[in-house]
């Protein structure tokens, strides 16, 4: 549903899987997504947080494909917020995952680009241009 942008159906899922376990790292992640589509990005960063520590608890158990999709997540909110210095700690660790797929180390080189574009950005602010 939240492919499609189905929000009343998404709100219902998510109201089911929340009542069956509302400490998944998937539902979690996707309670974000919700929230992102609705337009309430109040809550997002506590969320994503929330859904790394819990998959992080699990241990071996943990399903990795969540766990990067939460990092991956929580390095565009971060990078979206300014705050550059965070998105590069979580894009360390996704990087130090085990098993990265090729198509892993293609996101991982498209986030590099973007948030060296952000800094390269925040740096030509952050010089006063000389007036003549």
């Amino acid at each position: 549903y939240l492919d499609t942008n189905n929000l009343e159906f998404a709100n219902l899922s998510l109201k089911k899987a929340i009542r069956l376990n509302s400490y998944d790292p998937l539902t979690l992640l996707l309670t974000s997504r919700y929230l992102d589509l609705k337009g309430d990005r109040r809550k997002i960063l506590e969320i994503l947080n929330s859904a790394l520590t819990v998959s992080k608890q699990l241990g071996d158990k943990q399903d990795l494909k969540v766990t990067k999709s939460i990092l991956l997540s929580l390095i565009n909110v971060t990078a979206n917020q300014h705050d550059l210095t965070t998105a590069k700690k979580y894009l360390t660790e996704f990087e130090n995952m085990k098993g990265l797929t090729y198509e892993d180390i293609k996101q991982i080189q498209k986030v590099k680009k973007q948030i060296n574009i952000a800094e390269q950005n925040k740096l030509r602010l952050a010089i006063p241009t000389a007036k003549k």
